[in-house]
């Protein structure tokens, strides 16, 4: 079947002739309906061979177009004559009601080189961030919303990992202190994002006394939220993380959160659903190191990570 022109075809070999590349043809057999179907012509296909080669060569001097042909140096001085200044619009009036509705050439290179000036990389922009949240007078208002922003950039590696050279990252730490229950819970949440799954920003937290300062919160504060954020952050810094999970329990993180369960009010609910999610999960993370390490012995990541949870 030819799925280009969907005719059926048959190859049938000349029995007096055992070379079937030579004298070979087809017999073409079109299909009327589903009831009938008949031999309509047979078709030479080296004959029908010859006959392209005859009518198109690439050594002649002529390329036929159908009934014309047309000499290749007449066709290459044609392709020498168009002219690109040439203009389609030949109505005067017509060209200038055109320009005013469009913009020239030259006035959008203008806008795109304006543009392309006012490009900035994320940790730019994390910067300004920083110097906006620094600012003398900015409000409490104004610092969440900077906080805010610049959680949603601290969700990818890199740029968590910039926040210490752009001196944010002492900030966040320093803002977990602050008398204001806002910027506490802010301060929690943007650390609580750059900890995920980002081992050099965790190790910082704990060189910084994130730990210890997020523990206090989960003890002493009040607010629902703040205490929410804290966990928040906490969970994302200790997991994946033995060592950290070692100082988790020497500074009682044990006994406060076990506490966060005995609590009874019913508001306290969705807070105790986390924190029984973490102890779960940090079980879970030491039983698969283990099992990780007896199914393959050679995997030195996974010793190193059991070897840090028996210290």
């Amino acid at each position: 079947m030819d799925f280009q022109t969907g005719i059926k075809e048959a190859k049938f070999l000349d029995p007096e002739d055992d070379n079937s590349s030579a004298g070979s043809s087809l017999q073409v057999v079109r299909e009327e309906g589903e009831e009938n179907g008949e031999v309509e012509e047979s078709v030479d296909m080296e004959t029908e061979k010859m006959k392209y080669l005859k009518d198109y060569n690439r050594d002649e001097s002529e390329i036929n177009f159908g009934e014309r042909r047309v000499s290749k140096d007449d066709l290459k001085n044609a392709l020498k004559n168009f002219k690109s200044g040439m203009d389609d619009v030949k109505n005067k009036e017509e060209a200038e009601k055109l320009q005013e509705k469009y913009r020239s050439y030259e006035e959008l290179k203008q806008d795109f080189k304006a543009m392309n000036v006012k490009v900035e990389t994320d940790t730019e922009i994390m910067q300004r961030l920083v110097d906006q949240f620094k600012e003398e007078g900015a409000s409490l208002e104004q610092k969440i919303n900077v906080l805010h922003d610049l959680e949603y950039y601290v969700h990818q590696i890199d740029n968590a990992q910039n926040l210490e050279s752009i001196n944010g990252f002492k900030m966040l730490v320093k803002g977990l202190n602050d008398t204001e229950p806002e910027m506490k819970e802010a301060c929690a949440f943007v650390l609580g994002s750059a900890f995920q799954s980002n081992p050099k920003v965790q190790i910082q937290g704990i060189e910084e006394g994130a730990m210890t300062l997020l523990l206090r919160m989960m003890h002493f504060d009040q607010s629902f939220n703040v205490q929410k954020k804290a966990l928040y952050a906490l969970s994302s810094l200790i997991r994946h993380f033995p060592y950290a999970q070692r100082k988790f329990v020497s500074l009682g993180g044990v006994t406060n959160l076990s506490q966060v369960l005995q609590r009874e009010s019913s508001a306290m609910l969705p807070l105790q659903i986390r924190a029984v999610s973490l102890f779960n999960d940090l079980v879970v993370e030491h039983n698969s190191a283990k099992e990780t390490v007896d199914n393959d012995p050679s995997d030195t990541v996974a010793r190193q990570r059991l070897e840090q949870y028996n210290q």
